[in-house]
C-alpha cells in the first residue's frame, strides 16, 4: 500500500471512530430553588358549589304536541326529577305517543300520509320543540313537519322517547332513484 493510500484509509478510520464514540455527557442542570410554600392556614381547596341541582328545561311529549318542561337535576346523583316525580315516572318512553315501539316502526314499514307514502329515512335525531309542528296522526303517534312547512311534508318527524327524540320518514317522492 502506498503512503498516500496509507494516509486516506488512517483518516477514514479515525472519521469513523469517532463518530461512533458517544459525546461526553453534559453536566446535570443545578436544581431550581423550590418556590416559597404558603402557610398551612392559608392554603384552601376548590371552592364547592353551593348547586348541587340545576332547574333545567327537557321536550316532551304532552298533549299530542312537543313541549318543554321544567325539571330539576341533581349534578350530584345524577337524578332528574318533576315535581318530586323520577322523570322517567312521569315522561315515560313507552307512554302514548311515543313510537319506539309501535310496530310499524319497529318493522321499518312505510307509512301513509294525505296519500303519500313516507319510509323511514336515516336515524334518530334531536330536534328543539319549537323546530316542528304538528301535522297529523298515524295510527295513534303524532306527526311532526318542519315548522312553517308548506304544503305536503317532504320529511315527518315521528317521536321515538323524550327528550324531543324524532325518527324521520321521507315522502317516497323524494326519495332518489337509483341509477345503474
Amino acid at each position: 500500500m502506498n503512503p498516500r493510500h496509507r494516509y486516506r484509509v488512517g483518516v477514514a478510520l479515525t472519521l469513523a471512530a469517532s463518530a461512533c464514540t458517544p459525546a461526553p455527557a453534559a453536566e446535570p442542570r443545578p436544581e431550581p430553588d423550590p418556590p416559597d410554600r404558603a402557610p398551612a392556614d392559608s392554603v384552601r381547596g376548590p371552592p364547592v358549589s353551593p348547586h348541587i341541582s340545576n332547574d333545567i328545561r327537557i321536550c316532551v311529549l304532552q298533549n299530542g304536541n312537543m313541549r318543554e318542561v321544567s325539571v330539576h337535576y341533581n349534578t350530584r346523583t345524577g337524578d332528574t326529577t318533576v315535581n318530586g316525580r323520577a322523570f322517567s315516572e312521569a315522561f315515560p318512553p313507552e307512554a302514548p305517543g311515543y313510537a319506539a315501539a309501535a310496530p310499524w316502526m319497529v318493522l321499518n314499514e312505510p307509512i301513509r300520509f294525505r296519500g303519500n307514502r313516507y319510509v323511514k329515512y336515516g336515524r334518530a335525531r334531536v330536534l328543539g320543540a319549537w323546530e316542528v309542528e304538528r301535522a297529523g296522526e298515524y295510527q295513534g303517534t303524532p306527526l311532526f313537519r318542519e315548522a312553517g312547512e308548506s304544503g305536503d311534508p317532504v320529511v315527518l318527524y315521528i317521536p321515538v322517547s323524550p327528550g324531543c327524540v324524532f325518527q324521520p320518514y321521507q315522502n317516497i317522492a323524494n326519495v332518489a332513484a337509483v341509477r345503474g
